[in-house]
Parts: C-alpha cells; sequence; structure tokens
C-alpha cells in the first residue's frame, strides 16, 4: 500500500496502527475493553480542515480539567480516531454521530469514575528560591 497513501502514512499504519489493532483484538479476546474501558463517556474533539490543528487539543484539554475539577476521571487517546478515518463502517460511524469531517488531528477523551481516590497530592518542596528584580 505504501506507493498508494506515500510515507508517512504507511510508517503510521506500520508502527502505530498495525500493532495497536493487534493489541485491541487480543484484549477483546480476554474480554477487556481497551479501547473506551467501559466508560460511560467519550467525546471525540476534532476539527475542520479550516481550524488550527491544535485547537482539538485545547478543546479536550480545557474538557478534562473540567471533568477532574467534579471528580471524573479522565483519559486522551489517539488511538482510536484511526479507527473511524476510512472504511464503509467508519463512514457510517460518523454519519450516525455527525462527525461532518475527517481529522487529522482528532482525539477521544474518556471520561468515567476513577478506581482509585487519592486525597493527597505529592508535597515537594524547591531546593531553592531565585528572585529576580
Amino acid at each position: 500500500m505504501r506507493p498508494f497513501w506515500g510515507k508517512a502514512n504507511h510508517k503510521l499504519f506500520k508502527e502505530f496502527v498495525k500493532p495497536l489493532f493487534t493489541l485491541y483484538i487480543e484484549n477483546m479476546k480476554q474480554v477487556e475493553n481497551l479501547v473506551t474501558y467501559d466508560a460511560p463517556l467519550a467525546m471525540y474533539f476534532y476539527g475542520s480542515p479550516y481550524t488550527d490543528p491544535a485547537d482539538p487539543v485545547v478543546a479536550a484539554t480545557t474538557a478534562m480539567y473540567a471533568a477532574e475539577s467534579l471528580g471524573l476521571g479522565t483519559y486522551m487517546s489517539r488511538g482510536i480516531r484511526p479507527l473511524i478515518q476510512n472504511g464503509k463502517k467508519a463512514k457510517a460511524f460518523r454519519e450516525k454521530h455527525q462527525i461532518k469531517y475527517k481529522s487529522r488531528e482528532g482525539l477521544f477523551v474518556i471520561f468515567g469514575y476513577p478506581a482509585i481516590a487519592y486525597h493527597k497530592g505529592i508535597r515537594r518542596s524547591f531546593a531553592s528560591v531565585t528572585r529576580m528584580n
């Protein structure tokens, strides 16, 4: 397929997407969902061809901060995006969920209830303080 989709896409599929599919499929056989971790909410952040590539990342990060402030756990994943870009099933998924554009920068944020509750943060001390006037 390399002559058809170029060197960069070939490297992406060979080194990232193919091993990711293998991992997902192996864990699905063991009834472990590594795609969404059975979370109650997954949001897809993406941009149109006219937006800056960083816009979905900024929006997703802001949503993660908001969720964390409400006591929810979050997980940002770029591994799901390749699954909804190409093919008939991917197109049907995008139409069903009203995703208008394919986006190279799209990412999912998975929201859920954390299994572990942390009561204290890490206490840190500064080795030295320098003031500049």
